[in-house]
């Protein structure tokens, strides 16, 4: 669609605004689509005011069509295809038998979204549990419709891998373990390209350490992490 003929296109859904009852959808290059009320437009740039109240600035060079739909409360204002980057800070909230009880996790996920529905990806990040570890992970991600937002559900599934040896005594070795994490969590956009989103979900850590003995063969030890996790992040897409 030419920009001339994107132009003609905006002015007329601009004109009959106020007698429609649908959603003006925006589709841009990125795979983003934008639905709600077009507020303002010119031949740069169109203010479109979505469900929930958010405005959103978009560039007239990076629209590639232009739809009038139904109104319809299930609508997704986030990339429809294409990479997305979750990061965000969290902590793991568990029990008071293992040496920290709330540590702190930074995770990214860099995940591809294959369509309204599905993304997948690898995660990593750093934790701060007993011993320093990098958490890597395949991830997939289902996303489901929602009003002002969008819910989405994660599983995770890697290994942590040590960064530091371990300081407690007659200690010889540590060598990680397995990982396994699910999560539920709300994405709300805040500007073009970019959203916050909170969840919360389950986290399943193995750390096994190898304990040097004189007297005996070494004895290997695990310390299993069945926690709550709890995170605030940004999406970028």
């Amino acid at each position: 669609m030419s920009k001339t003929l994107m132009l003609f296109s905006l002015l007329f859904l601009g004109a009959g605004l106020s007698g429609q009852s649908g959603l003006d959808a925006v589709y841009l290059e990125n795979g983003s689509i934008y639905r709600g009320k077009i507020i303002e437009h010119d031949s740069t740039q169109l203010k479109i005011e979505i469900i929930g109240g958010s405005v959103f600035v978009l560039p007239i060079s990076q629209v590639t069509e232009i739809q009038q739909e139904k109104n319809n409360r299930f609508v997704n204002n986030t990339k429809q295809k294409g990479y997305i980057n979750f990061t965000s800070l969290g902590v793991l909230v568990g029990s008071s038998t293992d040496n920290k009880t709330s540590p702190f996790s930074g995770i990214i996920d860099n995940n591809y979204r294959f369509s309204n529905w599905f993304a997948c990806g690898l995660r990593t990040g750093i934790e701060l549990i007993n011993e320093n570890v990098i958490p890597v992970a395949a991830n997939i991600k289902i996303f489901v419709p929602g009003r002002t937002g969008r819910l989405f559900f994660s599983s995770s599934g890697g290994y942590c891998f040590p960064l530091n040896k371990p300081e407690e005594y007659g200690v010889d070795k540590m060598y990680g373990g397995p990982l396994l994490e699910n999560e539920f969590g709300v994405i709300i956009p805040v500007s073009v390209g970019n959203a916050v989103y909170f969840a919360a979900g389950y986290r399943y850590t193995v750390l096994k350490y190898r304990y040097a003995n004189w007297w005996t063969n070494d004895v290997d030890r695990r310390i299993y992490y069945s926690r709550l996790s709890l995170r605030l992040g940004i999406l970028l897409y």
